[in-house]
């Protein structure tokens, strides 16, 4: 999946709709993902972490409450749900 506007990642299941999970972005493009940093299924919206291995975990609870209510978070979810309704999934 990698391409210019991601890597590539070892393959994982989002752990709340299974979806297999091989590429990421930075959602402004400006670096790579790395452990640690908070991720977005875009099949189902559910916000998870990269592991250390950069497969994807369930968020921490100090994690869940550190991005609760983050604006940047809300807008990306934002953008993920037009982006389903234009393309017809949402």
């Amino acid at each position: 999946m990698a391409d210019s506007l991601g890597i590539e990642v070892p393959t994982s299941k989002c752990p709340s709709c299974d979806a297999p999970l091989d590429g990421a972005t930075d959602a402004y493009g400006e670096e790579t993902p790395s452990p640690g940093d908070i991720s977005i299924c875009l099949y189902c919206g559910h916000l998870m972490a990269f592991a250390d291995d950069m497969t994807t975990r369930d968020l921490t609870d100090a994690e869940a409450h550190a991005v609760a209510g983050d604006k940047r978070i809300l807008l990306i979810q934002e953008m993920r749900v037009q982006f389903l309704k234009e393309k017809g999934d949402g």
